[in-house]
């Protein structure tokens, strides 16, 4: 749409290594390729599809393998290094923009808590999720910001007191919203205004005419 409209936009899509075992991410990788649509799609390996580790999910070593397969150009970066992910997607951008069709990324990183808060995540050795506490993105571009002075402690603290303040006032006034009336659920979802499908009949058909 951002092209037929001439807007010099992309659109960049998040999805995890389980989804790339789907139909419907085939499909949509082959329709991306082929309309060369101004994209980049940014595969999030940790490792787990829920609970099927990617061995299971997946023959290829790397999720940027898939890429090719369909004309799409692919790379992979530590998803754990701040920079280097920024730059990635920077160079995407830039090759999207410049008319070289969809573009895709793989992080490598590791999901450190379940899928959801029902997952204890009980099938993952707890000595991995220890090691790769050490790996946390955040702790190490914190590191890295204040090994290169380009940030100070004060101005690190400052900003995570900014946040979780600017958070915990989003939290309350969402909390405090009453609910939505249940008839808003399909609010925006269906038209209402009934259009006869061109492939259905209107009418029954006539038995005498057949």
């Amino acid at each position: 749409s951002f092209r037929v409209c001439g807007e010099d936009r992309i659109g960049i899509v998040f999805y995890g290594d389980g989804a790339s075992s789907t139909g419907a991410w085939h499909e949509g990788l082959n329709f991306a390729a082929v309309q060369r649509c101004p994209m980049i799609l940014i595969v999030e390996n940790n490792q787990w599809a829920f609970s099927t580790p990617t061995s299971k999910n997946t023959r290829v070593s790397s999720f940027t393998e898939k890429g090719p397969g369909y004309g799409i150009d692919a790379e992979a970066v530590d998803g754990t290094d701040v920079l280097a992910v920024f730059d990635a997607v920077r160079r995407a951008a830039l090759q999207v923009r410049s008319g070289g069709g969809t573009h895709m990324i793989e992080l490598n990183y590791f999901r450190r808590k379940g899928h959801a808060q029902h997952d204890p995540q009980d099938y993952v050795d707890p000595a991995v999720i220890r090691a790769w506490e050490k790996k946390d993105p955040l702790d190490l571009y914190r590191s890295k910001l204040l090994h290169n002075e380009w940030a100070s402690e004060d101005e690190l603290v400052a900003i995570e007191e900014e946040t979780f303040e600017e958070c915990r006032v989003a939290a309350e006034a969402a909390i405090a919203e009453p609910y939505p009336e249940g008839t808003e659920a399909v609010t925006g979802v269906y038209t209402d205004v009934p259009t006869p499908h061109p492939w259905t009949r209107s009418s029954s058909p006539d038995p005498t005419l057949a």
